[in-house]
């Protein structure tokens, strides 16, 4: 695992800055994931899936904050779980539908997040997620063995936001030891090889990835039980 020049190449640089990718057409319930995707992972694999990043819950302090208890918030750290989005929203009374889905997380932020009073127990998806990376890791070696990859984290990911980006490049089986480096949090936001073969992209500000590659590679991971992921039909393209 070596710290490599952070500049991007060519194909995948816009898309794994925010914001940089303009989009035609107009954002709605039906076409959020797909709309948001030619934002953030070029069009030039032959399929693409959205992984959706989990909640994380700490029923224990919600019951204790319900009931009016002090409640001691540093103890209880340790007891968050993860919650996937279908059990989520059916506990606040939400259907999920992978259509709709972006619309109704959002319409829950919003109201957790009014008047500025976050509850304590819930911690909104993040780029934490290596749990869920390691397993579409281990799908990735099963297909291509141990690829050499670059591990990019744009500057909000790292520790010291006056160094910039930065990659560190590996093979795929070496991940696991990017929890072991000193200037770098969460998970990478973009995973690709060289070769173009496939990508992994995962937006500062969004609480799921997109996956691109081949046909074989994207209905591979999206039949893994263990993932909340879903395979995204074409909609439309971003402007040329």
């Amino acid at each position: 695992m070596l710290k490599i020049d952070p500049t991007l190449p060519d194909w995948i640089r816009n898309y794994a800055y925010p914001g940089a990718i303009e989009v035609d057409g107009t954002l709605t319930d039906e076409n959020a994931f797909w709309f948001l995707l030619t934002a953030c992972c070029p069009l030039i694999f032959q399929s693409y899936a959205i992984l959706l990043h989990p909640f994380k819950v700490n029923w224990k302090l919600k019951q204790e904050i319900d009931t009016g208890l002090t409640v001691n918030l540093d103890k209880n750290k340790a007891d968050f779980k993860r919650v996937s989005w279908k059990d989520f929203f059916a506990y606040y009374g939400k259907s999920f539908d992978i259509n709709s889905a972006y619309t109704t997380q959002e319409e829950l932020r919003k109201v957790f997040a009014e008047n500025n009073n976050w509850p304590p127990y819930l911690y909104y998806p993040g780029q934490d997620n290596y749990e869920d990376v390691e397993i579409i890791i281990k799908e990735l070696i099963g297909i291509y063995v141990d690829q050499l990859v670059n591990y990019y984290y744009f500057l909000e990911n790292t520790k010291v936001w006056d160094n910039g980006d930065i990659i560190y490049e590996g093979y795929l089986s070496e991940f696991e030891k990017l929890r072991q480096q000193d200037d770098i949090d969460d998970t990478p936001n973009s995973i690709f090889p060289l070769t173009k073969e496939w990508c992994m992209l995962s937006d500062v500000d969004l609480p799921f990835t997109y996956i691109g590659g081949t046909t074989e590679l994207i209905n591979k991971i999206t039949r893994n039980k263990k993932l909340e992921i879903f395979k995204l039909e074409p909609i439309f393209k971003e402007k040329a």
